[in-house]
């Protein structure tokens, strides 16, 4: 059975490290502390800047040097001037979003409404924008709002369905959440997509066990073992 501090190691690798890698802005997959590694998010303008206006791109591009730098005001203040200019771009409400987080992480209470919208926003605009929809889940985690984090995650899922590291954070996440049933099966899915990750079997293990299923010697329940074998 997986001890208290193994599912805390995964809640933190599975969840912060995870989710940035597959969002596209860890910084060389190191991730030192929740806030910096917010702050490392290293986004390359050249994917966005296509579809920002030639007036706005500057304006995010020193937004994120100024994040990078540890500046949050001023990445801020960079980052609504160029949505005063594009208040409709995905991207900029994201990355809006992104510092509003950050705010939020080192203590501004009042910020975390603020990164939600921003996250929000950017669904709103851009529908398959999975960044947002992986930022706002992580943001969730972060609060302890375990179920929001799971629907969010579905959301990733459907944007990318064949992604192993969005069902093991939505493991974590309704597991913490207390629904069993969304977690086994999330958990029973990246199994599916990676069936040699040993660290997706002892979260299996784990609710299995929770669910009083039996665990046998690979950390798959055997009911579900079967069950991901068919067709």
């Amino acid at each position: 059975m997986v001890s208290k501090s193994e599912l805390f190691r995964f809640k933190v690798v599975g969840i912060t490290l995870l989710l940035f890698a597959i969002s596209g802005c860890a910084k060389n997959g190191e991730v030192a502390q929740t806030s910096k590694s917010v702050c490392s998010f290293n986004c390359k303008t050249e994917s966005n800047s296509s579809i920002i206006s030639a007036d706005a791109v500057p304006l995010y591009s020193k937004s994120i040097k100024n994040a990078l730098d540890g500046n949050l005001p001023e990445a801020g203040n960079l980052i609504n001037k160029a949505l005063s200019i594009e208040p409709e771009d995905s991207s900029l409400h994201l990355w809006n979003g992104i510092i509003y987080h950050l705010k939020w992480l080192k203590g501004d209470p009042s910020k975390y409404k603020l990164a939600e919208s921003g996250y929000l926003m950017a669904l709103k605009f851009d529908p398959n924008n999975l960044k947002a929809a992986l930022r706002l889940s992580l943001l969730y985690f972060h609060n302890k709002r375990y179920l929001p984090a799971v629907k969010a995650l579905a959301l990733a899922a459907q944007l990318d369905r064949e992604n192993p590291e969005i069902y093991a954070a939505m493991a974590v996440s309704a597991y913490y959440a207390r629904d069993l049933m969304i977690a086994s099966w999330a958990a029973r899915k990246a199994i599916e997509y990676r069936p040699d990750n040993e660290q997706f079997k002892q979260l299996e293990s784990l609710i299995s066990s929770a669910l009083g299923l039996p665990v046998p010697r690979d950390g798959r329940s055997e009911e579900h073992t079967s069950e991901l074998q068919s067709p």
